[in-house]
């Protein structure tokens, strides 16, 4: 549990920014990112703003449907943290090879406050032989 309280942290994943020339799957990392805040028993993962539109709109038609005990609009938990993040890349070229360093960088923000809490990035880098 949180050292601070007794309730876990509530925290919601928001998409990751592809700020790259290249396609990159960064709804893949996101959900990494979801799954290991979910597995590590001290934070709760709740939904992004996305994917809380998506889910009005689905119990909007089964309304409009008449399903019956269906979910009702309004029992959403709210996040008291969000992560946000974009992974940007920077291309080095030599007659021999072609080096992409890519950057992935993500930050911890209070809902209420708006002030980042948390920062980190991880770089790699791909090397390419030259055309």
């Amino acid at each position: 549990m949180n050292p601070r309280s007794e309730k876990p942290l509530t925290v919601s994943v928001h998409p990751i920014k592809n700020k790259t020339v290249q396609f990159i799957d960064s709804s893949s990392i996101s959900s990494k990112i979801k799954v290991k805040l979910a597995n590590s028993n001290e934070i709760k993962v709740v939904m992004s703003p996305e994917d809380m539109r998506i889910a009005v709109n689905e119990i909007r038609r089964q309304m409009a449907m008449g399903v019956e005990g269906g979910p009702k609009l309004g029992n959403f938990e709210a996040s008291k943290f969000r992560i946000e993040g974009a992974i940007a890349s920077f291309v080095r070229q030599t007659p021999e090879k072609k080096l992409v360093l890519y950057n992935l960088t993500l930050s911890l923000v209070n809902n209420q406050s708006g002030r980042v809490e948390w920062m980190d990035e991880k770089e790699t880098t791909m090397i390419f032989k030259a055309k």
